[in-house]
C-alpha cells in the first residue's frame, strides 16, 4: 500500500510538472544547505582524501551548496559533476545497502569503487565504524553497492516527498497520499 502511495506521488510530481532538486542532497548537520558537510568532492578523487571546501569557491547543484578547495575543483565538478558527486546524494552507503537513511553527517570517511564516491559519517564509538562495519558485514563493496543501488530509488523518492511536504503549498496533497486511502480528484476518486 505504501509503495503505491510512493509511486502516486512521483507520478503526481513527473504529470504536474512539478521542478524539484537537492532535498535528496545530504546536508545534514548544515544550516545553511551545504553538501556532505562542506567537504570537496573532487578532492576524493584528485588528492585520495577528504579535504574540507572554502566557502569562496561555491556551486550549487541539486538544491545544496557545494563547497570545493580550488577554482580547479570547482571547474571540474561544474564540467562533470554526475563523476564526482557521491552516489547517494552523500548519504551513508551502510545506511543505504541496509534500507534506510543515517541522519548522521558526512565526517570524511570514504571510499571510491569503479569510479564512484561513496560516504560514511562517523561511527560514534570508534570514528569510522560505519565505514569498518560496509567491510566487515556482508562482504563489503561487492554485497553493500548492489544492495544500495537496490534501495536507493525508494529511500530517494520517500527523501523527495517528505522535503516536499514540508516545503510546498501543496503538501496537503502529500499528507493525503500518506495518510489515506482515498484521494479526492476533480475527476473522482483515485483508490490508492
Amino acid at each position: 500500500m505504501k509503495l503505491r502511495r510512493l509511486l502516486c506521488a512521483a507520478l503526481f510530481l513527473i504529470v504536474g510538472n512539478v521542478t524539484f532538486a537537492g532535498s535528496f542532497i545530504n546536508t545534514n548537520g548544515s544550516k545553511d544547505g551545504v553538501a556532505i558537510s562542506g567537504y570537496d568532492p573532487v578532492a576524493f578523487f584528485t588528492q585520495k582524501k577528504a579535504t574540507l571546501g572554502n566557502p569562496q569557491h561555491t556551486f550549487e547543484w541539486m538544491g545544496a551548496k557545494w563547497y570545493f578547495a580550488s577554482e580547479e575543483h570547482l571547474k571540474l565538478f561544474k564540467s562533470s559533476p554526475e563523476k564526482y558527486a557521491p552516489q547517494y546524494g552523500g548519504h551513508c552507503s551502510l545506511g543505504l545497502s541496509e534500507g534506510y537513511i543515517s541522519a548522521k553527517p558526512a565526517n570524511g570517511y570514504f571510499e571510491i569503487v569503479r569510479g564512484k564516491l561513496y560516504l560514511f559519517p562517523d561511527g560514534g564509538r570508534t570514528k569510522d565504524g560505519a565505514h569498518s562495519w560496509w567491510w566487515a558485514s556482508g562482504g563489503g563493496p561487492h554485497r553493500r553497492i548492489p544492495d544500495g543501488d537496490a534501495q536507493w530509488p525508494k529511500l530517494k523518492a520517500k527523501l523527495i516527498l517528505t522535503w516536499f511536504a514540508r516545503n510546498s503549498k501543496k503538501s496537503s496533497l502529500i499528507n493525503r497520499l500518506f495518510f489515506s486511502d482515498k484521494l479526492q480528484l476533480g475527476c473522482g476518486t483515485l483508490e490508492l
